[in-house]
This record gives C-alpha cells, structure tokens and sequence, in this order.
C-alpha cells in the first residue's frame, strides 16, 4: 500500500510536469520522482520518530487528489493516455528491433542477476540494508547514532552516516510493504533508466536504429552491465543525475518549464543518494550559464540554483547536526587538511602518481572516451565548415571534461589525508558509471541527430530527393 501510493503520487506530478510521455516513462519517472520526495519526507520523520507509514499515506494521497482536482479536464487525458511504447516494423527497423531484443536480453539477466540472490555486497549489508532494515523496526536516526563506535566519534565520523538516507529508505519502505527483498528497487531503477535513456534520443530526433544501437551500447557496457548487478548506491544515483542532466538538455532545446523543474528534482533527490562525488556542481554551473544567456528564465534558474545548492551542500549536514550535533563535527577540517595538503606539499611526484593511477581507472572506459573525443573531432569539423550547433557541442563536453578533471583533483587532494587513497580502483570506476550514458547522449545528439545526418549525407540526400521528384 505504502509503495503503490508514492507511485500513484509520483506519476501524477509527473504527468503535470510532463504530460505528453506516455504511460510508460510517467510510471518510472514517477517512481523515481515519488520515492525521491517521500525520502526527504521520512528522514525528517526519522529525526523525531519512526517511520510513521500512515502520515505518509495520507500525505501522498492528499497531494495526488490536489494535483487531480487541479488537472483542467481537458488536460486529464493526458495523465492516463496508454500510448504506444514502441512503435516497431520488423522489415523496416529490423537492425534496431535486433539491439532492443539483446538489450531486453541483459536487462533481464540483470534482472535475474538482482532478484535470485539477497543483499549480499559488504556496503549494502553493513550500511544500506541495514539502515533500512533498522529503520523498519520503529528505530530512529538518533538510535542509529548510537550504534557506532567510540573511536568514529573522535574522528569526527560515523559510518552508518557516511551516506545520505535514499538508498536505505527505499529498503525500509520496501520492508514495511512486507517485501523481504529490495533489491526489486534497483531493477526498476535500472530498466527504467535504460528506457529512459533510448526515449530520450528519440525525442532528440535520433533515428529508430541508431537509438536502438546506442541503447544496447550502454546496457551492454562491462563496467555499467558489471555494476548495475549490485545493490550499491551507483544504480539510483546514475538514475537521478544523469536523467537530471538529460532532461535539462532537453529544456534547453524546447523551453518547456515542466522539464526544467522535473531535471531540477531529479538532481535535488540525487544529492540525497551520493554526497561524495558533488557532480551537482556542474549542474549549478549549467544553471548559472544558462541564467546569464537566458534572460526570460533568470527567476526560475536563480531558484532552480538555490534549491540544488542548499539541498546537495546543507541538508544532509543539518539533518546529522541535529541528531546530538556530533555527527562529521570535523568534516570542514576534513576538507580543509586535503586541499591545504595539496597546495603546501605540491609535488611532481604525486601529481605523476595520481595520474598513472587514474589511468588504469581511466582505461576501464577507453571506448567511451574514443567515442567521446571523435564526437569532438565531428564538431572540429563542423566548426571548420561554420555549421556549428554549439549547444549540444558544447552542454555535454562540459559535463564530461568537468567531471574527468574532478576525478583527478579529488583524487589528488585525497591522497594528501587517506593513505590508501591508491587502493580503491573499483570505487573510482563506480564512481565514474556517469560517465557511459552521458557520452552515448553526446554522439546521439552531436552525430546523429536529424540536423547532423542532413549535414554529413546533406548532399547525397537533396540529388536522391531532386531524382525523385523528376
């Protein structure tokens, strides 16, 4: 009951947000949205007491019948228009129809891969489930404070407060539902995002095939297939930040305010999954850009900025503050020593150690960034004939450029204050898992969108057309 009337809730406020999708991509986007809402909803809750399922019931229920009584009749059928998912001819479309059918394939055997088996990975037993499973069992996050050791204390730590709630509260809504395995959230994470994603380069007006081919790219990638097998918070951070990333591209390009406020709720949940990365920092940075070019959005992207920056920087930090107000008590001296370490003990050496190190991190994804660096080659061309399309050329490197070079920083900086900061390369590889769906986005729409197509084939096309039309 619990999870089907945050559901309900979400998929309605998605289809007022975006109401021309079609019923499937509002029911994910609305699980994802719904949950994401809820999460802020139940750590409040878990401050003060436990997980009361009754006010979240209610609330959920009561925001659905506002949104419903606000709906013009007119626009009701637009909430539950059962559009086709996919329009398919087998003769015409048989090369995509083949990659959707593999990728369908690995979907399922990630599927397969996540139900068969229980919570099993160290970080998801010791921190996620268990936090869920805990909180299920009328427990508060001040109870959970006191679980940790002495020693964590001293250090201005706790690991059971490592991590932001999201990940854990979907465990712990899954638990009250009587849903004795979770791990059912991150298929439906995972096959939404996958769907997703092949929606999103058919809006961006990528033929049939080639959003088929670059679909099945993504799902079959090792490291994204490899990763989206476990239940660690990677799956649903990928979900929220790179949708977000998405979705906001896609206001760029059609000024639809709905797509920015969904983008900006996706990138607010998404600080509640991951608090390490920060990569909302470059969505900040996009806002502010597009803040000073556009001058008839300035409000909305001020707020948008605000939102982001308080949620990602400061709500989880209030929210341990207020239990006891011990929790991270020295994160800002934690900080602090790594960025003062780097600038007093600059070296060479290091800075040669860091990058043979993230190489071999850096290796795992050779293909992506070669996909990523002949798209640019594309653009060079583009650029050399003056049919230059900057906003797609230059929205996606900026995000895959910003985020490489703030791997190597934190990574630089990090070595100064943990001495095993070289002994962690898978981290760094989940760390990166962004990375595939946003360079697979940027040679969609910066290869082989229709405008890209005409400008590669253009003259090949208007003498086929010019000789049937004689």
């Amino acid at each position: 009951m619990l999870s089907i009337s945050i559901l309900i809730f979400g998929c309605l406020l998605v289809s007022v947000l975006v109401p021309k999708y079609n019923i499937l991509e509002k029911l994910i986007l609305g699980f994802g949205v719904g949950f994401g809402i809820v999460n802020f909803i139940i750590t409040i809750n878990l401050v003060f007491s436990p997980i009361n399922k009754l006010i979240i019931i209610v609330f959920c229920w009561i925001i659905s019948l506002i949104i419903i009584l606000k709906i013009p009749r007119t626009k009701k059928r637009n909430i539950i228009n059962p559009c086709l998912l996919l329009k398919l001819n087998l003769n015409k479309y048989l090369i995509s129809s083949l990659f959707i059918l593999v990728t369908i394939i690995i979907e399922f055997v990630i599927t397969f891969s996540l139900l068969v088996w229980p919570v099993n990975m160290w970080d998801a037993v010791a921190l996620y489930d268990f936090r869920g499973r805990y909180f299920s069992q009328e427990h508060t996050l001040t109870d959970l404070a006191s679980y940790s050791k002495p020693a964590q204390l001293k250090s201005g730590g706790l690991y059971y407060f490592s991590y932001p709630l999201l990940t854990s509260n979907l465990h712990a809504i899954s638990y009250l539902d009587g849903i004795n395995n979770p791990k059912w959230v991150y298929v439906v994470l995972n096959v939404g995002f996958i769907y997703l994603f092949y929606k999103f380069l058919r809006r961006s007006k990528i033929n049939i095939s080639v959003s088929g081919i670059l679909t099945f790219l993504l799902a079959s990638s090792y490291y994204f297939f490899k990763i989206s097998i476990i239940e660690y918070s990677n799956v649903p951070y990928v979900y929220y930040f790179v949708l977000g990333v998405l979705y906001f591209y896609e206001w760029l390009s059609k000024r639809r305010k709905g797509l920015l406020i969904l983008s900006l709720f996706l990138i607010i949940i998404s600080t509640q999954v991951r608090n390490l990365e920060s990569l909302y920092i470059f969505y900040v940075l996009g806002l502010i850009v597009s803040m000073l070019v556009i001058k008839k959005e300035r409000l909305r992207l001020l707020l948008g900025i605000i939102t982001v920056t308080i949620s990602g920087q400061f709500w989880w930090k209030i929210i341990t503050l207020m239990n006891k107000g011990f929790i991270y008590a020295s994160e800002q001296d934690y900080i602090s020593s790594s960025i003062m370490g780097g600038i007093n003990n600059f070296s060479f050496i290091r800075v040669w150690e860091v990058v043979y190190y993230l190489a071999r991190s850096f290796w795992a994804y050779k293909w992506i960034y070669a996909l990523f660096f002949i798209t640019l080659g594309f653009w060079g061309i583009k650029l050399l004939k003056k049919s230059v399309n900057t906003k797609e050329h230059v929205y996606f490197p900026f995000y895959i450029l910003g985020m490489s070079v703030y791997f190597m920083l934190g990574t630089y900086l990090f070595s100064f204050v943990n001495t095993s900061w070289n002994q962690v390369d898978i981290s760094v590889q989940r760390a990166m898992m962004p990375l595939t769906p946003l360079v697979l986005a940027y040679v969609g729409v910066g290869v082989f969108s229709d405008n890209n197509i005409k400008f590669i084939f253009g003259d090949a096309t208007d003498k086929k057309n010019s000789s049937n039309n004689k």
